[in-house]
């Protein structure tokens, strides 16, 4: 049986996408906000990430915006650089790399001080579709609540402290 998008009041959720109780209630807030300005739902493609599903989402954007601008995307330099290198280790093989890439995101997360690369990581993010998305009233809806956004290729991704 295929698992199809949830409809919430005032955003939808993609198939497969993990959001967290906590996560739920900060989306809703932001949401809100932005259907009030615009009377649009949102449309969340991605929200709390385990260290495999964040590895599999920096792998397709290594694959298809290469490693120069997923290194400029990520802040913490030296975080970043492991990962890369765990999915250069991968030889080419996406299993390997991902499996890579996941072991070195969940060594980050157990360090101490605990190292999270993405904000998802820490079920404080969620992305949103571009398209139909007005990004000057997410924007606005955004800063009602505190949260910040960040315009990638396809998407918005929205940090939600």
């Amino acid at each position: 049986m295929k698992s199809l998008p949830k409809t919430v009041k005032y955003y939808t959720v993609a198939a497969n996408i993990l959001i967290t109780e906590r996560l739920q209630k900060k989306v809703e807030n932001l949401a809100k906000e932005y259907f009030n300005i615009t009377g649009d739902k949102l449309i969340v493609t991605s929200g709390y990430r385990l260290p495999e599903r964040q590895a599999l989402a920096m792998y397709d954007k290594i694959v298809f915006e290469g490693e120069k601008a997923v290194r400029d995307l990520y802040a913490n330099k030296p975080a970043i650089d492991e990962i890369l290198n765990a999915f250069r280790s991968g030889k080419g093989i996406p299993t390997n790399a991902v499996k890579a890439m996941t072991k070195t995101i969940e060594h980050q997360t157990k360090r101490n001080p605990p190292v999270f690369i993405s904000n998802h990581l820490l079920d404080n993010a969620v992305d949103v579709r571009k398209s139909p998305t007005d990004s000057i009233s997410l924007q606005k809806a955004a800063g009602k609540i505190g949260g910040r956004i960040i315009v990638e290729a396809d998407h918005y991704h929205i940090e939600l402290d």
